[in-house]
């Protein structure tokens, strides 16, 4: 312990003061001396003061004072006393120590506090400081009875929290532990105190270190083959566990849990088993109070919680319960013999000094090993729920709700990017407009599937459990030739009806928008206004989606229509998104006679200053392979399937 400024400057003169040793100090202190080197109790504690025998030298049997003394390796050796400061009813004593240390001589210095006994009038040992150097290079003096009354802590901490006694471990904690403690069922509390300590009989010498700072204090040693570690804090003058950790550090106990914090050890299991008996009870006002405000909110507040019952495990007593805590997030796991529970907790940050842990339920899953499903609340209550939604929200084409029920990366990729009026060019013909029935549901953890019959074709919901709520990532239809997924089909259209609307208004601005940086250096930027094509690009852009080739995902071909009325347009990523870099406007079979290539006809008309281009100019540019005889064959998907491939070059080629 660190004293005043003036007691280490009292302490500091005595030190280095000069004077002759008193006979009545000399002897008070050397008898004192040899009684603790002897180990004699009794004379011990007949020689020291009332305060120093409750401190450091107790009549109990949990403790032993001199096994204590040796960790503090008081010197042993020829006494000079060299200063005397005080009055008649106490005194400081400056005392140097000679003592051999491998054939040398070593001087140490301690402080003696003497106080007169109020009843016999002599003098006894009330206090010793040992100087000790600490950073900075100046010294502290160490309250030796405060050491001690530590140490002695310490030992019964040991004592007791092997022997397991509830009681005497609640009266040995802090505050805010024991409120925690005390909410433990014993078979809880009991399986805590058996992983402190291990599960071997034997012990080792007592040999902690210690860390002291005022009112607190770091003590570790090993027991057991356990390293332990515990915080203590001083109340009233008297040391009380404030948390313990402990690991293993046998391999033939790396099976053992390491405990890290016995507070928030303990925390979690009095949530987790709040949590189980509120949910078994139907307690929502209970919930509300124990879990995060999203997860309540949206998976638990509506939900009729019969519906669904949590699975018939034991109460998570004894070893049955595997508790994992990182970083301020714990998961709470018990198994059943079919299904497993486990509750997700999240740590609430409170900074103030001696604050209570408090956790707060923030996810629960079960697994059902029969069904390998990974079912969470959140999905569980309100997947279905959620789908129908999406699904009145796609058939009514309402922007704002498909936002609202989708993940960020849904939303970014297609919704953010349309309005009020471009969201009805998007055609999903793939998703009838009328009501889903469900015919399969899969969880699996943060992921639901959830496939319907929608008007007599297999639609799929992908849904996500993001913070205790249910968001749309993807719906998936089957297709041939062509991404599955309306994610991707958005993502692909998108820049092409953006664009077709461009080139159908005239809207020079929205078409250099949606086409790649190459397409408007070379065309756009020489223009003033779109020229006159000559034919209606925009209903050949709002055709049928037919086929995708996409072995580069940066530079993707979409067919759309047919050999009648089609296109073929090469899209290129830029800044995440796709935009267009040509098109070629399909008007019949003939490849040379009905087709038109669309940047190179806009540079021909530019170059030879016309507003409108011949009717039959086709242009097919250096720069771009024909991929196929037969564009658009009559079975198409069948005859002319999208190759995949991962190690061939792209379709679109450069120079």
């Amino acid at each position: 312990m660190n004293y005043s400024a003036k007691t280490i400057v009292l302490l500091t003169s005595l030190m280095i003061s000069q004077g002759c040793a008193n006979t009545v100090e000399m002897r008070t202190i050397s008898q004192w001396m040899a009684e603790l080197e002897e180990e004699d109790l009794a004379q011990v504690r007949d020689r020291s003061s009332q305060k120093l025998d409750d401190m450091a030298f107790p009549l109990s049997g949990r403790v032993e004072p001199f096994a204590a003394v040796e960790v503090l390796k008081l010197p042993k050796g020829q006494l000079d006393i060299k200063k005397v400061e005080g009055d008649d009813a106490e005194k400081k004593v400056l005392v140097e120590i000679k003592e051999k240390k491998e054939k040398r001589a070593i001087t140490r210095k301690l402080v003696f506090k003497l106080i007169r006994d109020g009843q016999s009038g002599k003098w006894v040992v009330d206090d010793v400081y040992r100087p000790e150097k600490i950073r900075g290079g100046d010294t502290a003096y160490r309250s030796i009875a405060q050491q001690m009354s530590l140490l002695l802590a310490v030992q019964e901490f040991e004592q007791v929290w092997s022997q397991g006694d509830r009681e005497d471990v609640l009266s040995g904690c802090s505050p805010r532990l024991a409120r925690v403690l005390a909410d433990l069922p014993p078979a809880d509390l009991g399986h805590i105190l058996s992983k402190i300590h291990g599960k071997h009989s034997l012990s080792g010498k007592f040999k902690p270190q210690a860390r002291m700072s005022n009112d607190t204090a770091e003590i570790s040693f090993r027991k057991n083959g356990r390293t332990i570690v515990a915080a203590f804090r001083q109340f009233d003058g008297q040391w009380k566990v404030d948390d313990v950790a402990a690991k293993s550090s046998r391999k033939s106990d790396s099976g053992e849990t390491e405990i890290t914090s016995v507070q928030d050890l303990a925390k979690v299991l009095v949530t987790a088993n709040t949590f189980r008996d509120a949910y078994e009870r139907k307690d929502k006002q209970a919930l509300s109070k124990i879990c995060t405000v999203q997860f309540f909110q949206g998976a638990l507040e509506t939900s009729d919680l019969s519906a669904f019952p949590l699975p018939e495990v034991s109460n998570g007593e004894g070893n049955n319960a595997d508790i994992k805590i990182i970083q301020g997030r714990a998961d709470y796991v018990v198994k059943g013999e079919r299904e497993v529970l486990q509750i997700s907790l999240v740590r609430s940050q409170d900074d103030t000094p001696g604050a209570p842990r408090i956790y707060h339920v923030d996810d629960v899953t079960v697994f059902d090993w029969n069904h390998r499903q990974e079912k969470k609340l959140a999905a569980v209550f309100t997947a279905h729920q959620a789908m129908r939604i999406y699904s009145a929200a796609l058939a009514d084409r309402d922007l704002n709700m498909l936002e609202f029920y989708s993940t960020r990366d849904f939303q970014q990729r297609a919704w953010k990017r349309l309005n009020s009026e471009s969201i009805h060019s998007i055609p999903l013909d793939d998703i009838p407009a009328v009501v889903p029935v469900v015919e399969n549901t899969v969880f699996q953890g943060p992921l639901t599937e959830i496939t319907v019959n929608q008007g007599g074709r297999p639609v799929t919901y992908v849904l996500r459990a993001l913070r205790g709520k249910m968001k749309v990532d993807d719906v998936l239809f089957p297709a041939v030739g062509r991404p599955d997924s309306l994610k991707e089909t958005i993502e692909l259209l998108l820049p092409i009806h953006e664009f077709a609307a461009g080139l159908e208004s005239g809207d020079l601005n929205q078409v250099a928008e949606f086409s790649t940086r190459e397409f408007n250096g070379s065309v756009w930027s020489q223009c003033r206004r779109i020229p006159q094509l000559g034919f209606p690009a925009a209903d050949h852009l709002r055709t049928t989606l037919q086929r995708v080739e996409n072995t580069n995902p940066e530079h993707v071909q979409v067919i759309l229509g047919n050999q009648n009325l089609g296109a073929i347009v090469w899209l290129l990523k830029q800044n995440h998104a796709y935009r267009v870099d040509d098109v070629r406007i399909i008007r019949g079979p003939d490849q040379i006679q009905d087709q038109v290539q669309l940047k190179r006809h806009v540079r021909l008309a530019l170059a030879e200053g016309k507003q409108e281009t011949g009717e039959d100019q086709q242009v097919v540019p250096a720069d771009f392979e024909v991929i196929g005889e037969e564009m658009f064959p009559e079975s198409l998907g069948s005859s002319a399937p999208v190759q995949q491939a991962t190690e061939e070059p792209p379709v679109l080629r450069r120079p």
